[in-house]
Formats: structure tokens, C-alpha cells, sequence
């Protein structure tokens, strides 16, 4: 079963999932990999939540510049950007449902 989070995440396709992550809206955005950040809470849930949206595909911006910013290091840019095109793609294909 997919579980897709507000950025257009699928966690149940990610390694941690269940395991040291329950997913963004079961953890309230306070996912475990903020510990390598400066944030306490992930910055695109709290957009979303502050804006009053369901998931980023109600915002004309996304996808913004939060995206970006919260590279994993371990990715080069490339493929950070493939992994955002799929969020976007997620999220693209939940509304159309």
C-alpha cells in the first residue's frame, strides 16, 4: 500500500519507513532525519499546514524552494531533481484519482 506524504513522498517505498518513521502526518513533520537539519519540524509539512492544504499540489509554487533545500547530501543534484520531478509526479497522479 502507498502511503504518500504531503510533498508527494511515497515513505512506503523508503527503507526507514515503519521502522524509524511512521510517515509526516503520523509524526506531525518531526521526522527522524531533522536531526541532520536545522529544523524541528519539516518545512514543507509546516507550509502545507500553515496554508490549510491537503498536499503541495494545491500550491502554485510548488515545487518550491523548500525542495531544494532539503537535499539529502548523499544525492548529487540530479538526482535530487529526478526525485522531486517524482514527488511532483505523485502528487500529480493522487489527484487524479
Amino acid at each position: 500500500e502507498n502511503k504518500f506524504t504531503c510533498c508527494g513522498c511515497d515513505c512506503s517505498k523508503l527503507p526507514c519507513y515503519k521502522k524509524e518513521c511512521k510517515g509526516c502526518e503520523a509524526e506531525c513533520g518531526k521526522i527522524f532525519w531533522l536531526k541532520y537539519t536545522q529544523h524541528s519540524v519539516c518545512p514543507i509539512f509546516e507550509c502545507v499546514k500553515e496554508k490549510g492544504y491537503k498536499n503541495c499540489s494545491e500550491c502554485s509554487e510548488a515545487p518550491c524552494h523548500r525542495f531544494f533545500d532539503l537535499r539529502d547530501p548523499n544525492m548529487s543534484e540530479e538526482e535530487h531533481n529526478k526525485y522531486v520531478q517524482r514527488q511532483m509526479d505523485n502528487l500529480k497522479s493522487l489527484n487524479n484519482n
